[in-house]
């Protein structure tokens, strides 16, 4: 009797077309909550959507800058400290020889 993987597989796929049949959790009428009362999902009018996406657009660009400013500080560090380095191995290089 060695029909094991072929009725684990049977199993597997009867499983996954279960799945399939679920729903999302917010597509649910009835979100269960701690207190056992469902909550009333509503849709964001296209004046909400609005701001959010125009606040998304400040936030974006808030972050952008702020990535230029760091990225820019940085390279101008490692630049500055790459030179003064460059300058004194020049002057203990001449003094040695």
């Amino acid at each position: 009797m060695s029909f094991g993987g072929h009725v684990a597989a049977m199993i597997a796929s009867i499983k996954n077309n279960a799945r399939a049949k679920r729903k999302n959790y917010f597509e649910r009428k009835d979100v269960p909550t701690s207190r056992g009362r469902g909550i009333e999902l509503r849709k964001a009018t296209p004046q909400e959507l609005a701001h959010i996406k125009s606040n998304m657009i400040l936030q974006n660009k808030k972050r952008k800058q702020n990535n230029l400013i760091a990225l820019s500080v940085t390279v101008f560090l490692i630049l500055v400290s790459v030179l003064l380095f460059n300058y004194y191995f020049s002057i203990l290089y001449k003094l040695i020889s």
